[in-house]
């Protein structure tokens, strides 16, 4: 089976850190998670505590867990609820294959990885990852 924390690497360092650029249309971002979209995420009191004392950080910007405690802990919680649980990462069988759906899952939505991964095994798209879609993935990318 699949494995979340060694997928969550590659995307992650993909993500990059704090980002505030009033010309990117996802605004104020920190790896990769926007506060326009999820404004409730966790990790944003966490920043907020850590702007107050220390001012706004520069772009680029990653915590380590002595600076934001449970910070990084935050994003892979995200991470796996948001993408990984729904694309039904743990039931994959070939971690390659895992890591890709998720992260473009990621990149350009659940249902659009979803359909091109149905696409490519030649079954009906419904954008859907159900049990149907896993059973034929692991049969097609077998560990």
């Amino acid at each position: 089976m699949a494995n979340f924390k060694e997928a969550i690497v590659d995307t992650l360092k993909a993500e990059g850190g704090f980002v505030n650029d009033p010309a990117d249309a996802g605004g104020y971002t920190y790896r990769g998670i926007t506060k326009k979209n999820f404004p409730t995420w966790a990790g944003w009191a966490k920043l907020a505590t850590w702007v107050a004392a220390n001012g706004q950080p520069k772009t680029g910007k990653i915590f380590t867990d002595a600076e934001i405690p449970g910070l990084e802990a935050d994003c892979h919680a995200f991470y796996k609820a948001n993408f990984w649980d729904k694309v039904m990462g743990d039931e994959i069988f070939n971690q390659e294959v895992a890591a890709d759906l998720f992260d473009s899952a990621v990149n350009m939505g659940i249902k659009q990885a979803v359909v091109l991964c149905q696409r490519s095994l030649d079954i009906p798209e419904s954008g859907k990852m159900d049990s149907t879609t896993l059973n034929i993935l692991n049969e097609n990318n077998p560990a």
